[in-house]
């Protein structure tokens, strides 16, 4: 049973955060589908066609963001590890394991590999900083290859759980707190972390300020301007409301990571996740249970691998319809 939780107290956003441009309504009533938090959303998006951000609008107040992470997939759940373990669970499993096998030996399992490393597999080894680290798995992946690893996370659950789990070196705090001699690294990965904070541009000023000179930011985030977000519309897991504070176009990021000092960088889309999102879009669509304990039918894992394969076809000829913005930046 879900644990009782407040009323998200909120502030209203009527301005592009990126831009400071008026935004227009896009979505609105929106529940909190995948993991419960109480309430309705509405997103504005920004009318500038040079960034058109979307944000939530009202947004949470900083003070209860944690609120919206009480059932997060980054907390380990007995009931759900019991619930994986039943017969018809199971096999679902399998036949996800064989999908996933299937695809590592293809272009979409290669760049998906590619993702989940940060495109940090062929880097020289050096000392990584991982922001919002979650459970630790990337971190422990990223030791194996030689890197001095060490990760951030505001959540003490996710981090406890990331040391026990793989030993890994948590900082418990905001990143602003980092600090000290040995605080330079050659690397910093954000992954899935700046569309969950209320000020994304405080967000990647800590990461410039923590690299050292020559060092590599890469940020992933979900694309507004995806095959999966024009489908999908308002039931696209992208949205992730109330969670998702923004949700970037790659001119937004490019924005943000100028306003903040980066002037190397690369910009690009990618589409070898969107089978995850529409598995996700597919629950909320159908207003189905998503997320920790709930496993997807057959069907609806065949429908999503399909999705898969129209978005890497779809990328080709739109290489801005990818599910996920990625940005390498160099200071």
């Amino acid at each position: 049973m879900k644990d009782l939780q407040p009323a998200i107290r909120t502030v209203p956003r009527p301005t592009c955060y990126v831009c400071g441009t008026p935004g227009e309504v896009r979505y609105q009533n929106l529940p909190d589908h995948l993991f419960g938090t109480g309430g309705r959303w509405r997103f504005r998006q920004c009318t500038n066609r040079a960034c058109q951000l979307l944000w939530l609008d009202p947004m949470p107040i900083e003070e209860d963001i944690g609120f919206l992470y009480h059932t997060y997939y980054t907390h380990p759940d007995a009931e759900y590890d019991h619930l994986a373990r039943t017969t018809a669970l199971a096999l679902r499993r399998m036949l996800r394991t064989a999908v996933d096998w299937g695809l590592t030996l293809t272009s979409i399992g290669r760049e998906r590999k590619r993702i989940f490393m940060m495109y940090l597999d062929q880097a020289v080894p050096g000392r990584l900083l991982d922001v919002g680290c979650g459970d630790g798995r990337r971190l422990a992946e990223m030791a194996k290859l030689g890197w001095e690893v060490i990760g951030q996370e505001v959540d003490a659950l996710a981090a406890e759980f990331a040391r026990s789990t793989y030993g890994v070196n948590v900082f418990v705090g905001e990143l602003a707190s980092v600090n000290g001699p040995d605080c330079g690294f050659d690397a910093i990965t954000v992954s899935h972390v700046i569309e969950h904070v209320i000020a994304p541009s405080d967000l990647l000023r800590q990461c410039h300020r923590l690299l050292k000179p020559g060092g590599k930011l890469v940020v992933v985030t979900p694309n507004i301007w995806s095959i999966g977000h024009s489908e999908f519309g308002a039931s696209w897991m992208g949205l992730d409301p109330p969670r998702h504070l923004h949700v970037f176009s790659p001119d937004a990021l490019a924005t943000v990571a100028r306003q903040v000092g980066f002037t190397h960088f690369v910009i690009a889309t990618k589409a070898a996740n969107a089978q995850w999102f529409a598995i996700g879009s597919y629950a909320i669509q159908q207003n189905r249970p998503y997320g920790l304990g709930h496993y997807p039918s057959g069907l609806t894992h065949l429908a999503a691998l399909v999705f898969q394969i129209r978005a890497w076809a779809s990328a080709i000829v739109n290489p801005n319809s990818g599910d996920e913005c990625l940005l390498i930046a160099t200071k």
